[in-house]
């Protein structure tokens, strides 16, 4: 091949040209680690020298992070507790032995559509950002470390649940600041979630509504309690507080804080869907420094001891009826309860109950039932005085009186019993009204103690045998009862049965068989009353 004075002109300049250009290629530099991943390699390494958990730095680049995590799931014999952690909340918890209805397919679980979850703190302009949450969970236990940045600052977020007996989680949160400049919180919020009313809850009648939202003072230490009405939820509160709580008539919650609420607490949610945030206030964290708050979590029944086991001053959270003294609401709950541990059957200890309280009364009964007889037997004569004296009504009444010394009689002796049975059915009334225990409890033909016994409906009409059988006792009972030859009197204790039968119509049955029993105890009592006091008579007959 042969090639002129131009060709190989041209093939030397383009040699030329790309021997330049090689030796302007940067030599192959050897790898080298970035100092994120030397400060990461370092911090696993003395985490793995100490066995503590390395904790993540916050990412300076500030990339939001917005994978979503599966939820999380703390288990006990009482509770499933379900944690977002996205959230850091609490999204469910479930009650394993309360139900929705008495078919016990459905339990009860709070917070499902709640406005805040539980143990929710305010985070309505932080963003999450990156390295990832750090979890850490065992079966009734989370750990939960983010990182955020708020503004131009950043900080970590460290929640830790730990689910114990009794419906409660021993709860802390902590904030770390992580920026050059103090971090600012305007209010620092932790919710104690929301409750429904019973009837939103379970679908249930509730005769008279009982929801609340309440706070136990920290400079009185007593507690303020917040009616919740028909149309509105109680006004925030900026009295520093120890507890915080929302509860419906069987239901509650309770948040308690070892560092009070400085600014007190916030209502939120609906009429039908109320909850409470207890408020810190502001909040200035140093750069590094660190805030942490421990608290104590009760979501679950409201039953006497378990809110005792969790705080004895939170036994006023049972909000009884008032109508009698809450001491003997008390009193009596606590014997029901003991009754029902040894017969296993809470109508049953209803029975038992009454049966022993009627007992313990009966030389009362006794008594009230010899004076209204005495009474009877000086009928003729009371009418005698009166008739000889109607001209002059105090010399008549002073007559009166002059018989009764005689023959030693008290004339509101008879009164006795009913003055005894009025605050042990106020008692009565109060505490079983109030108690969850009853709740789907069946009994005879009862489905729910809790609830009337309905057996039919008739022409819209239910029908409630236990109040009908308790009104036919009573007037079986006013009948045997001993007359006192007043007419007025008699006409309105015959009136007492129909009374009754209204004013205990769609009562809750366990209330309704405590007076069926009661009523049949009364004339038990009656009849040995009877029986004994003949006795004397006929033996001397003899």
């Amino acid at each position: 091949m042969k090639f002129d004075k131009e060709s190989i002109i041209y093939i030397v300049l383009i040699g030329a040209a790309m021997m330049y250009f090689m030796q302007q290629q940067p030599e192959p530099q050897p790898e080298t680690t970035s100092p994120a991943a030397i400060t990461e390699t370092a911090a696993q390494e003395k985490a793995e020298k100490t066995g503590l958990t390395a904790t993540p730095e916050v990412n300076k680049s500030e990339e939001a992070f917005s994978e979503t995590l599966e939820s999380i799931v703390l288990e006990n014999e009482l509770t499933e507790v379900t944690i977002n952690p996205n959230t850091g909340t609490i999204a469910a918890f479930s009650l394993k032995e309360h139900f929705i209805n008495s078919d016990k397919q459905e339990n009860i679980v709070f917070f499902k559509d709640a406005e805040k979850g539980a143990l929710s703190i305010d985070q309505s302009d932080w963003t999450l950002i990156k390295p990832a949450p750090q979890v850490k969970a065992t079966a009734d236990a989370l750990s939960l470390t983010r990182n955020f940045t708020k503004g131009k600052q950043t900080f970590q977020v460290t929640q830790n649940w730990q689910l114990e007996d009794n419906y409660t989680i021993d709860y802390s949160a902590s904030v770390k600041n992580t920026s050059d400049t103090d971090l600012l919180i305007p209010n620092l919020l932790v919710s104690a979630g929301n409750i429904k009313t019973l009837e939103e809850m379970t679908g249930s009648e509730v005769r008279i509504p009982s929801s609340y939202i309440d706070y136990r003072s920290k400079a009185t230490v007593e507690l303020v309690d917040e009616k919740v009405g028909d149309d509105s939820l109680p006004e925030a509160s900026k009295e520093s507080a120890t507890m915080v709580s929302v509860s419906n008539k069987f239901f509650i919650t309770i948040l308690e804080t070892s560092t009070p609420f400085a600014a007190g607490m916030i209502p939120h949610g609906t009429v039908t869907n109320y909850g409470v945030s207890g408020n810190y206030g502001t909040q200035i964290i140093k750069p590094s420094e660190t805030k942490t708050f421990d608290l104590r979590f009760f979501a679950g029944s409201k039953e006497l001891s378990r809110l005792i086991d969790f705080s004895e001053q939170d036994e006023e959270l049972m909000h009884f009826t008032g109508i009698a003294p809450d001491v003997l609401s008390k009193l009596l709950i606590k014997a029901l309860n003991m009754v029902q541990n040894f017969c296993g059957n809470y109508g049953i200890a209803i029975i038992a109950l009454t049966i022993l309280i009627r007992c313990l009364f009966w030389p009362i009964t006794a008594k009230g039932t010899a004076s209204m007889k005495k009474m009877q037997e000086l009928a003729p004569l009371m009418k005698e005085i009166k008739e000889k004296y109607k001209d002059n009504q105090q010399l008549a009444s002073t007559k009166t009186m002059e018989l009764y010394k005689t023959h030693k009689v008290n004339p509101v002796g008879g009164c006795l019993p009913m003055l005894v049975q009025i605050p042990i059915f106020m008692a009565f009334y109060s505490g079983l009204d109030s108690a969850v225990q009853l709740r789907n409890v069946s009994f005879l033909w009862a489905s729910d103690l809790a609830q009337p016994d309905v057996i039919a409906t008739v022409m819209g009409l239910p029908i409630h045998p236990l109040v009908l059988i308790m009104a036919g006792l009573m007037l079986l009972q006013q009948k045997m009862m001993p007359s006192s030859g007043d007419p007025m009197q008699k006409n309105m204790m015959m009136m007492m049965p129909v009374i009754m039968i209204i004013f205990m119509y769609g009562m809750p049955s366990g209330l309704t068989l405590y007076m069926t029993i009661s009523s049949v105890m009364g004339i038990l009592q009656m009849l040995v009353t009877r029986k004994l006091g003949n006795k004397p008579q006929e033996a001397k007959k003899a």
